[in-house]
This record gives C-alpha cells, sequence and structure tokens, in this order.
C-alpha cells in the first residue's frame, strides 16, 4: 500500500507485519510477545501492560507498533490466540465439563477431538477471513487499499521435554494457510544434551508428517571486515606495543651490563 505525505507529496509505502501466539496456556506466550516487541526498531521504553484477561473465543490483537522510517510506515502487531489445556478427556470431571464458566480459553484437548475443533475453528476462521477481506481489496499487482491485517507468521508454542500429537495436528493445519514457527517454551529449564534431543525429536517428527515450517536460512556470521582506518590503528597499536617491548628489553639489558 502506498500514500502520499501531506508534507513533502513523496509517496509513503505501509508495510504491516502481523504474528499470531498459539499454544498451549501457561507457556509464556505473553511474556514471549512482550520481549519479542521491545526488540522492534524504535519501540518504547516502557512497555505497554497487558491487561491480564486471557484470550477467549476468536484471537485479539494484544499489541501494536507503528513507526516511520525513509518513508515507509511500518505496522507490527501480535495477536493472541486463545490458550488451551492438554487434560485426558477422562479425567476432566462431569461438572466441570459442564460448567458454564468452561470456555475455549481452557478446552481439554486430549483424547477430545470434539474440543480440539472448537479450539481449532475460531482460529482458523480469523486467519481466512482477513486473508479475505484482504483478497477483495487489492488489486491485479497483489496490492490493496485496505489495512493489512493478514496472519504472516504463527508463533506455535510446545511443552519443554514433550511434542504432543494434538500440537502436530494443529501446526500441520495451519501450515496450509500461513507461515508456522515452532517454539519449544521454557527452553531454559531444560540441559543443553535435553534440548538437543527435542529439537531432534520435533524436526524428526514434522519431517514424518510433511508439515513445513519457516525456514529463516541462516547464514553462518561473516567474518568481521575491518575498514582501512581500522586497519591503519590496529598496525598503529602494534608499532606503538613492539617499541615499548624494544625500549623495556632494552632497559634490562643495560641494567644487566657490568
Amino acid at each position: 500500500i502506498y500514500t502520499l505525505s501531506l508534507h513533502d507529496a513523496l509517496p509513503i509505502w505501509h508495510v504491516a507485519v502481523n504474528f499470531m501466539f498459539m499454544g498451549e496456556s501457561g507457556l509464556g506466550k505473553t511474556t514471549f510477545a512482550h520481549l519479542f516487541c521491545s526488540c522492534l526498531p524504535y519501540y518504547p521504553d516502557e512497555i505497554p501492560a497487558h491487561d491480564g484477561q486471557p484470550t477467549v473465543g476468536n484471537p485479539r490483537v494484544i499489541f501494536n507498533h507503528e513507526f516511520e522510517e525513509d518513508e515507509v510506515h511500518y505496522k507490527f502487531s501480535a495477536v493472541d490466540a486463545a490458550g488451551f489445556e492438554m487434560k485426558d478427556a477422562a479425567s476432566a470431571s462431569p461438572a466441570s465439563s459442564s460448567s458454564p464458566s468452561s470456555s475455549t480459553s481452557s478446552a481439554t484437548l486430549s483424547g477430545n477431538p470434539v474440543a480440539q475443533e472448537v479450539m481449532f475453528q475460531p482460529i482458523m476462521q480469523y486467519i481466512t477471513n482477513k486473508q479475505d477481506q484482504w483478497a477483495q481489496h487489492a488489486n491485479h499487482d497483489g496490492f490493496s487499499d485496505r489495512a493489512d491485517e493478514r496472519v504472516h507468521c504463527i508463533f506455535y508454542f510446545v511443552r519443554p521435554h514433550r511434542v504432543l500429537d494434538i500440537d502436530l495436528d494443529f501446526m500441520a493445519r495451519f501450515a496450509g494457510v500461513t507461515n508456522v514457527v515452532p517454539i519449544i517454551a521454557k527452553a531454559d529449564c531444560l540441559q543443553t544434551d535435553e534440548l538437543t534431543a527435542q529439537l531432534i525429536e520435533l524436526r524428526r517428527k514434522l519431517t514424518e508428517r510433511n508439515i513445513p515450517t519457516f525456514d529463516f536460512k541462516e547464514q553462518p556470521a561473516p567474518e568481521v571486515q575491518f575498514l582501512p582506518e581500522e586497519r591503519e590503528e590496529e598496525s598503529e597499536q602494534q608499532q606503538q606495543q613492539q617499541q615499548q617491548q624494544q625500549q623495556e628489553g632494552g632497559e634490562h639489558s643495560s641494567a644487566d651490563a657490568p
């Protein structure tokens, strides 16, 4: 999208990136969203406080960050999806399952296909609706005059120590409509060998299920390239050190002479 600036009549491009955070309750999704957004350029020193209320039902935007740089207007949004609990359906008491306070925010998904679908549908509906709204206003070049609210990436949180089948099912279904990045939550509580083992297991299961995940195409860090000025300063420092060592050596030899 682009508009004209009222100040200098130069085109301003609008770039929007929307991230969704989803997974089991209690894995630190909101904390991760805070830290992730705080790494963005020009982010305020004081991060806006979350309202403390769990997301129930439809996903909602919990953080927005906008700034302009080089005639480009950037907008980053964090979208929170309702968390869920992985409990065996048999362990859920009838009273709790029939309670009106039971909602998708605490749906017991393990071994419960109905609860899984109840949890899945509002999130998928949110994603596809945003994509449809964008497509309806897009021209043949793929640009739209509508604010881009599409979900460009899902950060999907999995438990430390264990990868559940329901996580794989959800990632497989969402990977068909947007980018998915698996996150091992609370990885700091794992030993190095435990973390390595879970990464291997997660990658193996994703490969077996043919679940595509976003590829960051990470490359080895490039070698440090010194500017000519930096090389000159470095050589001068080396020469000074050599001269100082020679002077110290000369002083010692003259002191030892009879």
